[in-house]
């Protein structure tokens, strides 16, 4: 009987076990749902959490973290935005905004119906123009801010515009990634460098290394067909700067300076011909002038610093040693271009750049070149032409004054005169560019100056059209003489003899060492000292008028 009570006490107890057994079974998988419900919970609110960051990091976006970024500003002239979608996919942007104040109306422009941004697309919005459409606002330069809003008006980028230089605009640089930073203009294409960047390729107290790589293929075709550009490599050392190795369009220059590839040859650099995006130090394209004709070899570099030193719109001329294919071929002027970047840094806007080496009438008109602007739209340059060659002497010089800045035009020939630019327009109808701007505005620029200060033609001297109708009309005449002494006086305040000091001390070495050079050292000192008299004559000369 009490076997049978403990075996009976034995087998409750482990009944008992055995239900614990698998209570605590099922309860543990319990805990393991709860445990992973609450993974999940931690998961939605961690989810939660990032697309609030999402939001956060759209609302405020100055940098290219969201899929649509603010990417360049233009706040000069016609102001522009540009977009870049960073995803890839395309991206509709109908009933976006781009806003340069949240409050106040008519400063959100709403994007219109059909606007899709592809995939690293530079997405350009414009201000309204004319009949096309576009933001009425304006873009203040280092005040306003830009704003990109979704349809829900939720602020998706923005960026305040910083100091921009007339010629630039607000972008980021890298492309796309970069800082936001002074650029070039470059809308809808990879941002670039701004112009402001090549201040010391053309500074006349530095020497730049520029290094020249060309093929067999590339010197043989130079050789035969010199005026046509070829494939090469520059690389280029300014300052503490040196540049990527770039592949540029080469070609020889033409004219009285000529030298062939094997020589001392001048070199005209297309940085963008290969690449329409490419750019140097901000800029297209720029040339290397041998200097042959220039014993003082600072002709160009002491003309055009005088020109722009008195508010003449001139290029820029500075220094480099060049070698090509390793070899040095010496020292040579770096010679800015007269084109849509040099005239995006000078003019609020432009409509041509003209090349001239003829005069301005209707014989030679057909012989100026279009260098930037439509080429079968040239009728600015005609009606220019018409009313310098048709227009009776009493209303001359206003209906003139009307389509040409001849104020600045008059500075410039008294300039010609000083220096004894001969080759130029006053006396050559020669070397010199004309620019003119939306509305039919004419100014013109010198050019070609290697051959300056050697002459002394008297004041004034001209005989292209525009100098031979002012002398030939007393009132205009009266305005060439109350210009020179101004134009005279300046000029010595910007004391030429101790520029021409700096230049001697910054290029005589490289003079000396210049195997290719057509001059030797002692021409080249007998000549400086030549110059330093030229300069010293002239302001007495000037007087004796």
């Amino acid at each position: 009987m009490k076997s049978r009570r403990i075996i009976r006490v034995l087998l409750f107890l482990l009944f008992a076990v055995l239900a614990l057994a698998v209570w605590g079974c099922a309860n543990s998988g319990d805990d393991d749902d709860d445990s992973g419900s609450d993974d999940d919970a931690a998961d939605d609110d961690a989810a939660d959490d990032d697309d609030n960051d999402q939001s956060d990091d759209d609302s405020g976006d100055d940098t290219a973290g969201g899929t649509i970024v603010l990417n360049e500003i233009d706040c000069h002239g016609r102001d522009w935005v540009e977009l870049v979608n960073t995803s890839a996919a395309e991206i509709d942007i109908s009933g976006w905004y781009v806003a340069d104040d949240l409050t106040e109306d008519g400063h959100q422009y709403e994007v219109p119906a059909g606007s899709v941004v592809q995939p690293d697309e530079h997405y350009v919005i414009k201000q309204e123009e004319d009949l096309e459409e576009g933001f009425t606002f304006g873009l203040k330069c280092a005040e306003d801010t830009v704003y990109l809003l979704d349809s829900s008006m939720n602020v998706m980028a923005q960026e305040t515009i910083g100091e921009v230089p007339d010629g630039s605009t607000w972008g980021r640089l890298p492309d796309v990634t970069g800082d936001w930073q002074e650029t070039s203009p470059t809308q809808g294409e990879t941002n670039q460098e701004p112009y402001s960047s090549s201040s010391t390729f053309f500074n006349p107290l530095t020497i730049n290394t520029v290094r020249i790589t060309l093929s067999d293929g590339a010197v043989t075709s130079l050789t035969n067909e010199p005026y046509e550009f070829v494939e090469g490599q520059i690389q280029v050392v300014s300052g503490e700067v040196t540049s990527d190795l770039l592949t540029v369009g080469v070609r020889l220059k033409s004219g009285e300076s000529f030298q062939p590839i094997t020589g001392k040859a001048a070199f005209k650099i297309k940085i963008n011909e290969y690449d329409t995006t490419a750019r140097l130090f901000g800029l297209k394209g720029f040339s290397l002038n041998n200097m042959i004709d220039d014993p003082t070899m600072m002709h160009e570099t002491l003309a055009y610093t005088i020109f722009r030193g008195i508010g003449i719109p001139a290029i820029r001329a500075g220094y480099a040693w060049v070698l090509v294919n390793g070899e040095a071929r010496g020292l040579y002027a770096t010679i800015e271009n007269y084109d849509d970047v040099f005239a995006a840094f000078q003019f609020e806007n432009t409509s041509h750049v003209y090349e001239g080496t003829a005069d301005l009438d209707s014989t030679h008109v057909g012989q100026i070149d279009v260098d930037e602007g439509d080429e079968s739209d040239r009728q600015d340059l005609l009606t220019l032409v018409d009313v310098l060659n048709n227009t009776a002497d009493d209303s001359w010089t206003a209906a003139v004054a009307a389509l040409f800045d001849f104020d600045l035009f008059l500075d410039l020939w008294a300039v010609e005169n000083y220096i004894g630019q001969t080759d130029g327009y006053a006396q050559a109808a020669n070397n010199y560019f004309l620019h003119s701007d939306n509305d039919g505005y004419f100014t013109m620029m010198p050019w070609g100056t290697d051959r300056a200060f050697t002459d002394k033609p008297a004041f004034p001297s001209g005989t292209s059209i525009v100098c031979s109708r002012c002398l030939g009309i007393s009132g205009c005449a009266d305005l060439y003489d109350t210009a020179l002494p101004t134009i005279v006086a300046a000029i010595e305040n910007l004391d030429p003899d101790t520029l021409i000091t700096e230049i001697d001390s910054t290029i005589a070495s490289h003079v000396q060492d210049d195997e290719y050079a057509q001059y030797t050292y002692a021409e080249y000192q007998a000549a400086v000292a030549g110059l330093r008299e030229y300069l010293a004559d002239r302001p007495d000369e000037a007087s004796a008028i």
